[in-house]
């Protein structure tokens, strides 16, 4: 896992919320416990994870045309050297989608392709594309 600024990274099984963090182009982590951020990454896995959109949230964006934090997921800190989402022996047998979200578009996570809401996944694959002028977020999951 590569690091965005100091942090440690969360133990295995540690329950926290993530967020793609706008001003630092990378995800950020919440304690569930405490709600504060305990760190800064570019890649997650989150199993049993729980794809969330608060809709006070996404109403006043599309209200006040400015973005504000009110979706990510919510789940398990994977072990680092657990089956990913691209492990051979998961793609074999595994239903993969790529995940979107877009507040002026969805009131929910959706698969990219088929636009189908996504509420929840055994595994949520979480990194960032550079796009040479951009980082934007990629999720993957897995069920």
């Amino acid at each position: 896992m590569s690091k965005k600024i100091p942090y440690e990274y969360p133990k295995e099984g540690t329950r926290v919320r993530v967020y793609w963090n706008l001003h630092r182009d990378c995800f950020s982590f919440q304690s569930t416990e405490s709600g504060r951020v305990i760190a800064h990454y570019d890649r997650c896995t989150l199993s049993d994870a729980k794809l969330v959109v608060r809709k006070a949230g996404n109403e006043k964006v599309r209200r006040e045309g400015k973005k504000n934090v009110h979706a990510f997921a919510v789940g398990f800190i994977a072990e680092p050297d657990s089956p990913g989402p691209f492990d051979a022996d998961i793609l074999e047998s595994a239903f993969i989608r790529s995940i979107t979200y877009n507040p002026y578009k969805y009131t929910s996570f959706v698969d990219k392709d088929t636009e189908e809401p996504i509420e929840a996944a055994n595994l949520v694959e979480m990194s960032s594309v550079d796009k040479g002028h951009v980082t934007v977020p990629f999720m993957t999951a897995v069920d």
